[in-house]
């Protein structure tokens, strides 16, 4: 029993593999490599694609370092910047606190006056006349210098209204209790 040819049940050579061996140079008459060498002409051509795989891999992981390392750099500056931030957001929380505390002041203060502006001219007048200037009395100072007196308390406090405006109101307060 001869099989024929149509019918034998050989391996079948993919295409890819086909034109693989031809690119080596293999050919019908055994011989490999484009000199006809023994092996040794694909052999160096593997060699070096492997050299130069292995190159261009190197220089992928070199390159990819570097990446690594400019992020790491940017993410430790974006910390900073983060840092930098919440104490500026800190800063601004206090001082909108201590806006809000001057508000709630001077709202005190406006009430005041507004419910008792006479008592708190005649404690200007007293703390006038007890500063030095006892002979006058207390209804000779005119409003001019009870604006004087608020502007030289303001002068005592640094030019800080708040401090000034606390001073003449305790100042007011201490007088009006010790008056009754």
């Amino acid at each position: 029993g001869r099989v024929p040819p149509a019918f034998r049940q050989e391996p079948l050579e993919v295409e890819s593999e086909k034109r693989r061996r031809e690119d080596d140079g293999s050919s019908l008459l055994g011989l490999s490599g484009s000199e006809g060498e023994d092996g040794e002409g694909g052999g160096d051509r593997r060699e070096k694609r492997r050299r130069s795989n292995r190159e261009s891999a190197r220089r992928g992981r070199l390159r990819r370092m570097e990446q690594l390392g400019k992020l790491e750099e940017e993410v430790t500056e974006l910390h900073s910047q983060h840092t930098l931030l919440l104490g500026k957001l800190a800063e601004a929380g206090d001082l909108l606190n201590a806006a809000s505390r001057e508000n709630r002041i001077y709202k005190t203060i406006a009430n005041y006056l507004g419910a008792d502006e006479p008592e708190l001219v005649n404690a200007l007048k007293q703390a006038n006349a007890a500063e030095g200037q006892k002979d006058k009395a207390m209804s000779e100072i005119s409003d001019e210098e009870a604006e004087a007196i608020a502007a030289a308390a303001l002068a005592t406090n640094d030019n800080n209204p708040t401090k000034a405006l606390m001073d003449l109101l305790n100042l007011a307060i201490q007088r009006s209790n010790t008056v009754v």
